[in-house]
């Protein structure tokens, strides 16, 4: 089987998860299902802690900033935001 192009999507479950370079190059034109965390919210993000959040999103992936830059995508459900980004990549989560 042969195949062209960059996948943009896959699906996980129920839910569309988006591939980190399609948030690289698309994400910052996204208008939906993007989550703005503020400071402590983005060091626990990156900690691996489960984050509880006010919004009223359908349950799936979003999008999560710190000031503007895209971070990388979580999992939204139930309420609370879940980091999906790989633990070895996570060195410093330190933001200053």
């Amino acid at each position: 089987m042969e195949t062209a192009g960059l996948r943009l999507l896959r699906k996980v479950q129920q839910f569309w998860k988006p591939a980190t370079y399609a948030l690289q190059l698309f994400g910052s034109e996204a208008t939906r299902h993007v989550l703005e965390l503020n400071k402590e919210e983005a060091e626990r993000f990156f900690g691996g802690e489960k984050i509880f959040i006010d919004e009223t999103f359908e349950p799936g992936y979003v999008i999560v900033k710190y000031l503007g830059v895209i971070l990388g995508c979580g999992l939204f459900i139930q309420g609370a935001l879940l980091s999906q980004i790989p633990r070895d990549i996570v060195k410093d989560k330190r933001f200053s």
